[in-house]
């Protein structure tokens, strides 16, 4: 069997299994599919990284958190080293909120940030939003309370000149409480 379309059907198969609940099977589908896919890189280079952010989301959802971690940073590489900046900037945010989970702040900054200059040099205003939004939450739990609040305008002005109108009005909200806690 060609191992793209191996790869492929074991992490449909991965996928089924995980809305049915049953996260062990799902998780040795995604390992096999895994195993496939390095085969598979000559017809579409991004199918590991995909597998891996898979594997990563479902790791993280059974709180095994560092393991996603490493699965998370394994499809970033993967997407950098083909250019992918969506991608790339997509697994940095992940690990910023895996770290974010786990409670170490400065990691989930270092990530958030990092994912924020990636976006920001490709130019996706959405992926800079969502990024300025992140470092807002965590430069806010970590007492840096004018710094979260420029990220958090930051994150307003770019949601309102992308037309979203709902992660705007949260923000919105967001200042207006962070505000009033000043």
């Amino acid at each position: 069997m060609d191992p793209l379309k191996a790869a492929a059907a074991l992490n449909r198969a991965a996928k089924r299994l995980m809305d049915r609940g049953n996260e062990g099977a799902a998780l040795s589908c995604f390992m096999k599919a895994l195993d496939f896919s390095d085969g598979s890189a000559q017809y579409d280079e991004n199918v590991p990284a995909a597998l891996h952010s898979n594997t990563a989301f479902l790791l993280s959802a059974l709180r095994r958190k560092y393991e996603a971690a490493r699965h998370f940073e394994l499809a970033a590489a993967i997407y950098e080293k083909n250019g992918d900046a969506q991608g790339h900037g997509e697994q940095l945010m992940n690990l910023g909120s895996i770290f974010r989970d786990i409670g170490t702040l400065p990691d989930a900054l270092e990530y958030y940030e990092r994912s924020l200059a990636v976006f920001a040099g490709a130019g996706l205003d959405a992926g800079v939003a969502d990024q300025h939004a992140n470092i807002g939450h965590i430069l806010w739990r970590m007492g840096e309370r004018e710094s979260s609040m420029e990220h958090f305008r930051r994150a307003l002005a770019l949601y309102r000149q992308v037309g979203d109108g709902e992660r705007a009005e949260l923000v919105e909200r967001n200042l207006a409480v962070l505000s009033a806690g000043l």
